[in-house]
């Protein structure tokens, strides 16, 4: 259900982004990974774990002016480009490697 959240919110802000690509209006999706958080600390740290400091400087530095989207780190991007591309077994094999 969380992920299923993520999702359908991340989908619906590219969405709204593009329909108010002309307004004077500006849409930020940003998509961290794993934050160190009072939440997540009992939590195994994955791989690419970064502090909310990090997500916010990248908050801050393309606000104005960044892409739509925003990977937090960003070396992120590269690794979800290749898994959404990977065969539905090899992702979910992938998914639960803890």
């Amino acid at each position: 259900m969380y992920g299923a959240t993520k999702g359908g919110l991340d989908a619906w802000a590219n969405g709204l982004a593009d329909a108010l690509i002309d307004e004077p209006i500006r849409i930020l999706v940003v998509r961290p990974g794993m934050v160190r958080t009072r939440m997540s600390i009992r939590h195994k740290e994955a791989p690419f774990t970064c502090d909310p400091e990090d997500v916010a400087e990248a908050v801050a530095k393309n606000l104005r002016t960044g892409p739509i989207t925003v990977w937090v780190p960003p070396q992120l991007r590269i690794l979800m480009s290749g898994l959404r591309h990977a065969p539905r077994p090899v992702f979910r094999k992938a998914s639960k490697m803890r």
